[in-house]
């Protein structure tokens, strides 16, 4: 991937109330732009973010990826499931990666093509046409612009869930014991009444 290429400059450039925040980026993963894409985006997705500690956000993260990742071999690559040889010359690639901040995590998919996807309002029983309306419900937000070297990026934002620490378990006090014969500084003195030993 060309060193001068910038994702999201939306996401990078937006003020943080940490300043030390960074964004951080996952390795780069290049696929075919052929429908098994789909799923090995998902599986790449599983994995960084299993691997960040991040496995309550795996379900959304991985329907975003395949949403895009789709988006993406429809604009760019070969949707037949069994493509033919002479449809794979010079067949197009697609490349995904993750980017983590303090509060989120923004998945990213550039393809080739650079006309920029518009969001589709899909009647209730039509087939298609859904993939940005269910990244806009499930991101915080999201965008897509032209590529320096070419091509475009789409990218969503998930917010990463909040951990909530349970409450510390606050340790019994132990009490003294009183009133035990014998134990006590009265019963001592009752024992030197009667002409025992208070052992004072």
């Amino acid at each position: 991937m060309p060193s001068a290429w910038r994702p999201y400059p939306e996401a990078t450039a937006a003020p943080s109330p940490n300043p030390t925040d960074q964004l951080r980026f996952s390795t780069t993963l290049t696929l075919a732009a052929v429908p098994t894409a789909v799923g090995a985006a998902r599986r790449y997705v599983r994995h960084e973010l299993t691997s960040a500690n991040l496995a309550a956000l795996v379900d959304d993260a991985e329907l975003v990826a395949s949403e895009l990742v789709t988006n993406a071999i429809i604009a760019t690559g070969v949707m037949a499931t069994e493509p033919k040889w002479p449809e794979l010359e010079g067949l197009a690639v697609v490349r995904i990666r993750l980017g983590f901040s303090t509060s989120s995590v923004f998945i990213e998919v550039w393809d080739h093509d650079s006309e920029l996807p518009v969001q589709q309002q899909s009647g209730e029983y039509a087939e298609g046409g859904r993939g940005l309306a269910i990244v806009a419900s499930l991101c915080t937000r999201w965008n897509a612009q032209p590529a320096q070297d070419g091509g475009k990026a789409v990218w969503g934002e998930l917010p990463k869930p909040v951990t909530q620490e349970l409450p510390r378990r606050v340790p019994k006090r132990r009490h003294e014991p009183t009133g035990l014969r014998g134990t006590g500084p009265s019963n001592r003195v009752v024992d030197a009444a009667r002409g025992g030993d208070t052992h004072a």
